[in-house]
């Protein structure tokens, strides 16, 4: 296997390869809020990161942009984007 190519056993931790989960946004503008996130991101904790991190920064940035700019919100078709519980929050 390649891992052992390169020195790790499987099931070995390995310190250098540690992941880290981070939540983020852009817009035409830049960059948005960037969320540290610990675990995986179920559907719950994903709406809560809209609700407390992801729609207040997005009601700012429009309010600052003329009333003729539209806003489309876009996500991939990961299954916490398009649980029910974020599609119901969404509408």
């Amino acid at each position: 296997m390649a891992q052992e190519r390169r020195g790790i056993q499987r099931g070995e931790f390995s310190t250098y390869r540690q992941a880290r989960r981070i939540w983020g946004c852009f817009h035409h503008t830049g960059v948005g809020v960037l969320k540290r996130v610990e675990g995986t991101i179920d559907a719950q904790a994903y709406k809560q990161i809209l609700i407390h991190r992801a729609m207040p920064e997005l009601k700012a940035l429009i309010d600052k942009e003329p009333s003729h700019v539209a806003w489309l919100f876009q996500h991939d078709n990961a299954s916490v984007h398009t649980a029910g519980v974020v599609t119901k929050y969404l509408e």
